[in-house]
This record gives structure tokens, C-alpha cells and sequence, in this order.
């Protein structure tokens, strides 16, 4: 009924044209993203009885490394997705590599027609090959994207060690 109520009104006063349902529309969307930021996220929910303590320890915020670094791992990915073969082709040669193993066991043994499908299947088995055989340039850059992605898992596991290790005044919440 609310929801209702609040379009009615919006709709009276932003009229009945194109551009009253423009401006109502994004009127809407920024009420539902204010009311979706007041709810929060629940991240875990926790049973605890009485006499019982836990201890919550967030990540702190990434450091000036950790955002270059992930900065650099999301350049590497877009480039690397630029280099790779698309998955249409790689699909497309391995659909050709099937026809022509079929066709070649329906041929007789010894024939002509065998030997030139016999061609035919070794052509298709090698472009196949070639296809999915990473370039140079493509294993360089995922062999620096693993670097990179493995310094941003070690700043992040560094910040939240520390982060546990850090002597803090303790937040004491007793359930009765």
C-alpha cells in the first residue's frame, strides 16, 4: 500500500508525460538505493549464549601497493581477455575435428577418399592445436598476472595479521 501510495504521489507531481515517468523513475531508484544502504549486509550471524564472548576483526583498507597491484591485475585481465583465442573459434575447429573423424570411419580402409580425409582430420587436429596452445605473449601475461595476484593475496593476508595481532580496547557485549 505504501509503494502505491508513494508512486501516486510522485506521479501528481511529476505529471503524466515522458519526462514525469523519467524523473519518477529515477525519484524511485534513489529512495530504493537509500532504503537498500540503511538495511546493510549480513556477512554472518552468530549463536551465542550467555557468558560467552567472540571477537570480529575487519580487513583494514587496502594500502597504496595493494591498489596498485590490483589495479595492475585488472589491466593484465582485460589485455589477457583481448589475446585470447575466442572460445567460438576454439568450439568451431573442435565441431570440424569431429566431422571429419566421422567421416573418415565411414570411408573404406586403403581408398583415396580415406587418405584425403585422413588429411583433412590431421589439418583440423593441427589447427586445433594451434588455437589452444597459448602464445608467448599470452603466458607472459599470465604468468605476471599469478605475480600479481599472488602479492595481493599476501598484502592481504599481512594486513589482516596485524590487523588480529594489534592490541585493541575490547568491545565486551554480555548476553543475559
Amino acid at each position: 500500500m505504501a509503494g502505491f501510495l508513494r508512486d501516486r504521489v510522485i506521479g501528481l507531481a511529476f505529471g503524466n508525460t515522458a519526462q514525469g515517468l523519467l524523473g519518477a523513475t529515477m525519484v524511485v531508484w534513489a529512495l530504493d538505493k537509500a532504503n537498500e544502504a540503511k538495511r546493510g549486509v549480513t556477512l554472518d550471524v552468530a549463536h551465542v549464549r550467555p557468558g560467552e564472548t567472540y571477537t570480529v576483526t575487519t580487513r583494514p583498507a587496502p594500502g597504496r601497493k595493494e591498489r596498485k597491484a590490483e589495479k595492475r591485475a585488472l589491466e593484465l585481465q582485460r589485455q589477457l581477455r583481448r589475446v585470447e583465442v575466442s572460445p567460438r573459434k576454439v568450439r568451431a575447429a573442435e565441431r570440424e575435428v569431429s566431422a571429419a573423424a566421422r567421416k573418415l570411419e565411414k570411408t573404406h580402409p586403403g581408398t583415396r577418399s580415406a587418405a584425403r580425409r585422413r588429411k583433412a582430420l590431421a589439418a583440423g587436429e593441427q589447427r586445433l592445436g594451434a588455437l589452444t596452445t597459448p602464445s608467448r605473449k599470452e603466458a607472459r601475461m599470465r604468468a605476471e598476472l599469478e605475480v600479481h595476484l599472488a602479492e595481493i593475496d599476501r598484502r592481504r593476508s599481512a594486513a589482516l595479521a596485524n590487523a588480529r595481532s594489534r592490541p585493541r580496547r575490547p568491545l565486551v557485549r554480555e548476553f543475559r
